[in-house]
């Protein structure tokens, strides 16, 4: 049977700190090894203060942590989810008991957390952006299993309005599914980030979705290549270059 580590959030996270640096804290205290064993379970009452998405990047990374798995409780916040999705009457509450005990317990205060990242070539390389503030880069891919949400690309696209991506960067956008990238086109951040409309946007990536569901579903055919569609006239008539599972094209 695996151990039960409870982590408590207390406080409230300040300007610009992520539900990616509570796991990033995690990941530099424990290390990659340190969830072996391990059932991650989330509370206290920093929780309240997470989207659904955000416990998704949390959990997520739970593999990182090499955990056996990551839990949240279903809250008021669960439910708000479940409502946007017209879901509501499957949402039940579920928490622990109050009387649990658990085999460890970490504690993080948010109000002392700050904007962290993972450096080569390990995810719990793990220090402060200030550290490294300053670095040049070469390829930069928003979007992820663990920043593909409509708020995680939406905090992008108000960065990069009224900005151009540098000639020298690799630049790709990767929504996390096609409801998230419907939600950014309609949203006009597509634009913002792209330069497309938001019908061309919609167009070109339900297309590349749409591929790559088709290539999954044939059983031992051949795989289908995106090359073709990397090379395709694009929207708008320029040429465009292909992230994972989107397209992005200079100026933005």
């Amino acid at each position: 049977m695996p151990e039960v580590w409870l982590v408590r959030l207390v406080g409230q996270r300040q300007p610009w700190v992520a539900a990616k640096d509570i796991i990033f804290e995690l990941l530099r205290r424990l290390t990659v090894k340190g969830g072996v064993g391990k059932i991650i379970e989330y509370g206290g009452p920093g929780v309240a203060d997470l989207s659904v998405p955000e416990r998704g990047t949390i959990t997520n990374m739970g593999a990182e942590l090499g955990a056996t798995t990551s839990i949240f409780p279903s809250d008021h916040r669960t439910l708000e989810y479940m409502k946007a999705q017209g879901r509501e009457k499957a949402w039940m509450e579920l928490s622990a008991d109050r009387d649990a005990e658990y085999d460890g317990v970490i504690e993080i205060d948010l109000n002392e957390l700050e904007p962290l990242l993972a450096r080569p070539h390990s995810p719990d390389a793990v220090v402060p952006v200030r550290e490294v503030a300053g670095t040049p880069v070469t390829q930069v891919l928003v979007g992820s299993c663990t920043n593909s949400s409509f708020v995680d690309l939406q905090t992008v696209a108000g960065v990069l309005r009224g900005k151009t991506v540098h000639p020298s960067l690799s630049f790709g956008v990767t929504p996390g599914s096609r409801q998230v990238y419907t939600m950014i086109a309609r949203s006009g951040a597509g634009r913002v980030t792209t330069g497309w409309t938001a019908e061309e946007l919609a167009d070109t990536v339900l297309e590349l979705l749409d591929a790559r569901r088709s290539a999954r579903r044939s059983p031992g055919g051949p795989r289908r290549r995106r090359l073709p569609l990397r090379q395709r006239r694009l929207p708008g008539g320029g040429r465009g270059r292909a992230g994972a599972a989107g397209w992005s094209r200079r100026p933005i």
